[in-house]
């Protein structure tokens, strides 16, 4: 009596269906949802950034980087990243209340310190935190799809 070619043959089918990166195996699947899912927030964060932009003047400010030159890292760019500058070109501070300075130490130490890497590469620190963010977004769509298919079982 001989086996049947079929588990060889599914066996065979899955193993085409993963893929090895960077010592990972993933599903092709897997990684063609998260890829797809980064992608469109992606788009669609730009394009509601951009038609804001155009439709409402930012508001100018010290703490508020505005670059008409570029609506979308402008939009990108605001708010609490003064802070996150601040604590990856200065290193932190405690501030003074002589001299009315605020302390950046209510941050935590992880994102900047990647900031202050990746700008080693990209010489842009505001490109670097974008880099950083998007990363960690990608993995993090990476997890929640992992606990998704865990939890409800495809």
């Amino acid at each position: 009596m001989t086996a049947s070619p079929l588990p060889d043959t599914t066996a065979r089918a899955a193993a085409a269906r993963r893929l090895s990166l960077f010592g990972f195996t993933v599903e092709v699947k897997a990684l063609l949802t998260v890829l797809g899912a980064f992608a469109v927030t992606r788009l669609m964060v730009m394009f509601i950034i951009f038609v804001s932009s155009t439709v409402i003047p930012m508001h100018q400010g010290p703490f508020l980087y505005s670059d008409p030159n570029n609506l979308v890292l402008d939009g990108l760019v605001r708010d609490d990243s003064w802070w996150y500058t601040n604590i990856a070109t200065r290193g932190y501070s405690i501030g003074s209340i002589e001299r009315g300075e605020q302390g950046n130490v209510a941050f935590f130490p992880v994102y900047p310190l990647l900031v202050r890497t990746v700008m080693g590469l990209t010489g842009n620190v505001f490109v670097a935190g974008i880099l950083v963010s998007n990363a960690a977004f990608l993995v993090t769509l990476g997890y929640l799809y992992a606990l998704a298919r865990r939890e409800f079982d495809d």
